[in-house]
């Protein structure tokens, strides 16, 4: 081989490694784009979580429940009516809980949810406990949330509720538009993967 055609040869080869490490360094700073997006993304899903504080109940029968604070819906003289979320398990739950110094409000059937575009829920009721806490009664009502409703709270917003006092007498408590999103809240605090 001629020495020029050497030349030629070298030159092409520096050349083609020169394209190679152009394209490699592309590809880097593409990594290093991706791998910012993804963090700010990241950033911004952390962020935009609503900010709770989940607490821990055991029951005695070894089931671990998890829950947000209850947020009161109707404040009178005599009485606080608050609602919130429960998670035991995969399950979800509603809770009702009412705050006296008299006696305790007594409940039975379902509690009906009427949402924004008309739309309504009835969940059962799973479980009651009264309990007395700093000389006042507590009483605690759970309704099961079915899997196939937890949607329904998620892009849903709330109106009132409807819950039935033992003897059959039905009050609607409407919720504070302010607080449309409880239930939703809950759920994402309790699961931020929903």
């Amino acid at each position: 081989m001629s020495h020029r055609f050497m030349q030629y040869k070298n030159n092409f080869d520096v050349l083609f490694q020169f394209r190679h490490f152009k394209r490699c360094i592309s590809n880097h700073s593409l990594i290093k784009m991706l791998l910012v997006i993804l963090f700010v993304f990241g950033i911004e899903i952390a962020f935009s979580q609503p900010t709770c504080v989940v607490q821990t109940r055991y029951n005695s029968n070894g089931l671990t429940i998890l829950y947000a604070a209850t947020t009161p819906i109707e404040t009178s003289a005599d009485e606080t009516c608050s609602l919130g979320v429960e998670m035991a398990s995969a399950s979800f739950y509603v809770s009702l809980s009412f705050t006296s110094n008299g006696i305790p409000k007594q409940l039975e059937g379902d509690l009906l949810f009427r949402f924004e575009n008309k739309a309504t829920l009835q969940l059962p009721q799973t479980l009651s406990a009264t309990n007395r806490v700093k000389n006042q009664q507590v009483s605690q009502y759970t309704y099961y949330i079915f899997e196939k409703f937890v949607n329904l709270f998620l892009k849903e917003k709330l109106e009132s509720i409807t819950y039935t006092l033992k003897g059959g007498e039905a009050k609607t408590i409407v919720i504070n538009p302010s607080s449309r999103d409880l239930i939703k809240s809950g759920l994402i605090c309790l699961n931020p993967l929903l």
